[in-house]
């Protein structure tokens, strides 16, 4: 069990790993929820590393200016990634943690199916993808958390 932590500080044993702690995080994967959570967190990562790697250069081969590749990789998940994360407020309203299970997917299928950027080579139509695929990836990461919570016993958690 762990220490109280005194505001102020910490005490020097709670800045050593406990190899404890990693055992019962990954105890947590044995529900499947929090497994599935962790398995799609891994996708929704790489989905967003593949599209910075290359998104980049695709906009330039396109013709695009500067500023218009600094809006479209700057400002779009900015814009409403922050307004999704407002959105998963309705999560608790949803109902049961398959519910919001399946809003998580059905919003993380989306997200990445806006990777599908070389369809479009024209400014609009390439900042609406990404100002969309930032709200649903502001909207689910959150919701992922919501979902592991609710699936898990508060007594695990601490």
């Amino acid at each position: 069990m762990r220490r109280a932590v005194r505001s102020g500080g910490s005490a020097p044993a709670d800045l050593i790993p406990r190899i404890s702690d990693y055992i019962a995080a990954f105890n947590m994967l044995s529900v499947p929820a929090v497994a599935i959570c962790a398995y799609l967190s891994a996708i929704r990562i790489g989905s967003y590393g593949v599209q910075e790697s290359f998104y980049i250069v695709y906009l330039e081969k396109v013709g695009m200016s500067g500023t218009e590749i600094g809006l479209l990789a700057g400002t779009g998940h900015s814009l409403l990634g922050a307004v999704g994360a407002l959105i998963v407020g309705m999560a608790p309203a949803m109902g049961s943690v398959r519910r919001q299970l399946w809003m998580f997917l059905v919003s993380l299928v989306v997200a990445i199916a806006l990777l599908a950027t070389p369809l479009m080579t024209t400014f609009w139509p390439l900042f609406a993808a990404i100002l969309l695929r930032g709200l649903l990836l502001g909207f689910n990461q959150p919701l992922m958390i919501s979902i592991m919570a609710g699936s898990t016993d508060p007594a695990a958690r601490a």
